[in-house]
């Protein structure tokens, strides 16, 4: 595993599945609020000539279409416009959508951003 603030960050499988898997994102800025993200995933299947049978038959086009995913949720992310998902109660959900309806159909991250900030404020005044 090798992490570089802002340039590279390295994920290697020691025991799983693989024979061999390292997974390495680099990061390079291109200006303001512009960064180029490379995904390079070096692997090696178990089990020899049908590993590599079953990765061009199966996996390696599997893999890629999972990086391209994870790259597309990274950026939604990155420019506000993305989601994690995250598991509420229905009831908990439904609130939600009510308070986002009251804010003129904001994105659901900007209604999070003002419970919590709320919620802080009156954590604040409490602790006083």
């Amino acid at each position: 595993t090798e992490f570089t603030k802002n340039e590279k960050i390295t994920a290697k499988q020691f025991k799983g599945p693989f024979k061999r898997w390292q997974i390495t994102n680099e990061f390079k800025s291109l200006g303001d609020n512009l960064t180029r993200v490379t995904m390079t995933v070096d692997y090696a299947m178990p089990f020899g000539p049908l590993g590599a049978i079953l990765d061009k038959a199966k996996f390696a086009k599997s893999a890629e279409k999972g990086m391209e995913t994870a790259l597309y949720n990274v950026r939604g992310l990155l420019e506000g416009n993305g989601s994690i998902p995250v598991y509420i109660t229905l009831d908990a959900y439904q609130k939600l959508l009510a308070e986002k309806k009251k804010m003129n159909d904001v994105p659901v991250s900007t209604v999070l951003t003002a419970i919590l900030e709320k919620y802080n404020e009156i954590e604040a005044t409490t602790q006083n």
